[in-house]
């Protein structure tokens, strides 16, 4: 079914933002103050890469989160989540913005304590990462295109563009074979030829794809439709903040903080600050 996002004054702007980082390498971080001043009694107690530090991997996928620079404003879905995260527990955030690409190494090498972006939770990504007992919004695959498609089967003898590193990847080769799925550093540049007719559609998260259709209403994304046969393409399944597997106090502490955000109202008022419509599918997974 059809799925949208309303259209803001800044989008145009962070689109434009986007596509120019997409082509860059990831600036150096600079911390960002957090509560750290004296007396302040943190939630929770973990260890971190740098101690005192939150050091954060960011993927640029508005509407998810995104960052022209490692200086901030951090905004999108994940945002100003994590800067309360951070500031509840006490510790300097340091946000490094880049693709999900670079995301995943940067955290796999133990550069990062946590990645945001709105990354998918899924079996794959839990034998490399630790990953929460509970998510921060739902999510599935977003197929978008001009033709309309919404099912895996309709994809077969297309070229189908997906963002390097996605959960997405292998499962769709395997669906459609590996020649017909071209794999970007990013959303916006799978959308881009997308829209140049150098793909016939791409298959990313269903807000991302969400999020760019909104600025190109003639290639609408659609929810892919429940197929038994594709399980890890067509699921429903839950976001996530990754971490080391060996994490635990931080997992506990991330995962606490995601059933407090969703029964203060927190993650609601934060989705509906960034136009996200379909919210009963995002926060109770309905669709």
């Amino acid at each position: 079914m059809p799925i949208s996002v309303k259209k803001t004054s800044i989008a145009a702007v962070m689109l434009a933002a986007a596509f120019a980082l997409a082509a860059c390498s990831a600036p150096a971080a600079s911390p960002t103050p957090s509560a750290t001043a004296t007396g302040c009694t943190p939630k929770h107690t973990f260890a971190t890469v740098t101690p005192g530090t939150l050091t954060v991997a960011g993927i640029n996928a508005p509407p998810k989160f995104y960052a022209a620079s490692a200086d901030g404003p951090f905004t999108g879905i994940d945002g100003p989540l994590i800067v309360r995260f951070a500031a509840e527990n006490c510790l300097t955030l340091v946000v490094k913005p880049m693709t999900g690409a670079a995301a995943v190494l940067d955290l796999s090498t133990g550069k990062s304590d946590l990645m945001i972006g709105g990354i998918l939770k899924s079996p794959a990504r839990a034998k490399q990462f630790g990953q929460t007992n509970g998510q921060l919004t739902y999510e599935t695959m977003g197929i978008s295109s001009k033709a309309g498609y919404n099912t895996i089967d309709q994809l077969k003898g297309k070229k189908v563009g997906i963002q390097s590193g996605s959960s997405y990847t292998d499962p769709l080769k395997a669906a459609i074979g590996a020649d017909n799925v071209v794999e970007y550093q990013s959303d916006v540049n799978a959308f881009q030829d997308l829209i140049a007719g150098r793909i016939d559609a791409t298959a990313l998260t269903s807000l991302q794809g969400v999020y760019l259709s909104a600025q190109h209403p003639g290639y609408p994304t659609k929810l892919v439709r429940d197929d038994p046969a594709y399980p890890d393409l067509t699921s429903v399944t839950g976001t996530d903040w990754p971490h080391a597997k060996t994490a635990t106090d931080l997992k506990a502490a991330v995962d606490d903080f995601y059933k407090r955000i969703h029964a203060d109202g927190s993650l609601l008022k934060d989705l509906k600050a960034n136009h996200i419509q379909n919210l009963d599918f995002y926060v109770n997974g309905k669709r």
